[in-house]
This record gives structure tokens, sequence and C-alpha cells, in this order.
């Protein structure tokens, strides 16, 4: 598991559907931005990046983890709504 959703060193390890998820830390991060198309652009991203085409990535397991907790954690309670109801309707059944 990712410890530090922004350590950089930890996501060059994992890939995505774009190759290495070097990308995903300032994606987590826009996640809980005040600009609301900022968190849907970062939403969207990380979803088609970890979620490609319904493909589980070595990064899918823990962006959703990490999008989880900043939703948790998050000051910002709109953004944290958005993300529960945003990572709830992008999981795929089971």
């Amino acid at each position: 598991m990712i410890e530090n959703p922004a350590n950089s060193d930890e996501w060059s390890r994992l890939s995505h559907a774009y190759g290495p998820a070097t990308d995903t830390p300032i994606q987590l991060e826009n996640l809980l931005s005040d600009d609301v198309l900022a968190r849907e652009a970062a939403l969207e991203y990380l979803v088609g990046a970890v979620l490609h085409q319904e493909t589980i990535y070595a990064a899918t397991a823990p962006v959703a983890i990490a999008g989880i907790a900043l939703a948790r954690g998050s000051a910002n309670a709109e953004a944290s709504q958005s993300l529960h109801r945003s990572w709830s309707i992008t999981s795929p059944a089971t």
C-alpha cells in the first residue's frame, strides 16, 4: 500500500493504462481541488487510467484506496461528497 499518496517514488513502481503511474499524485491532489472542473478532470483521468476497458492495473487498488482516504480526510466537504459518489458510481458491478 502507498503510505503517502504524494510520494511519486512509490507510484513510479506501479503502472496503469498509460504507463508508469508517476502522474497519479498530482491527479489525486486535484481530486480535492476547490475547482469543480479540476476535480472532474482528475477523476475522469484516474478512472480512465486505472480501469481502462475494465482492466485492473497495478495502480488500480492503490488509487482507489488513496481516493477513499483522501475523501474521508478532506476538509472540503463538497469534494469529499463528490469523491464518495464518484467512486461508487465508477466501481464495476460485482
